[in-house]
């Protein structure tokens, strides 16, 4: 990287394998979440940093946040997936929840069926993403 193609030859390749190594799965997942796949783009090691820090944002919001939130960001995240796999708004979306998830739930309008519970919400959504909340073990 650092504006070089990325090659077997030239060495400069980065593995999942070797990732794992210093960084958990969800953590890799969220950090590839940030390119949609039509674009690409250059990989950006700090993303790890940055994705680990707002699983752990998220988490921490979904403790406090209402049910409304976290149906709210359950229904934005597959709206954002069906708009041709958008990750990169779902990574919007759980920025904007982790930062405030009381102002989350009230900005716009849902009409969908709210989820049986804010943990509920929040597990379907990261399930969906094949996430695993902070704490967890899951690989």
């Amino acid at each position: 990287y650092g504006g070089e193609k990325m090659s077997k030859s030239l060495g400069n390749l980065v593995f999942a394998k070797d990732l794992l190594k210093s960084y958990d799965a969800s953590t890799i997942r969220l950090a590839l979440m940030h390119y949609h796949y039509r674009e690409g783009g250059e990989w950006i090691p700090e993303l790890l940093v940055e994705s680990r820090e707002l699983l752990d944002r998220c988490t921490a919001a979904a403790a406090r946040a209402s049910t409304a939130a976290t149906t709210k960001l359950y229904m934005s995240v597959i709206h954002a997936l069906e708009d041709d796999l958008d990750t990169h708004a779902v990574v919007h979306h759980l920025d904007d929840f982790a930062t405030s998830p009381d102002d989350y739930a009230s900005v716009g309008t849902f009409q969908d069926k709210v989820l049986d519970g804010r943990e509920y919400a929040f597990d379907a959504t990261l399930a969906l993403l094949g996430l695993t909340p902070s704490g967890s073990s899951s690989v």
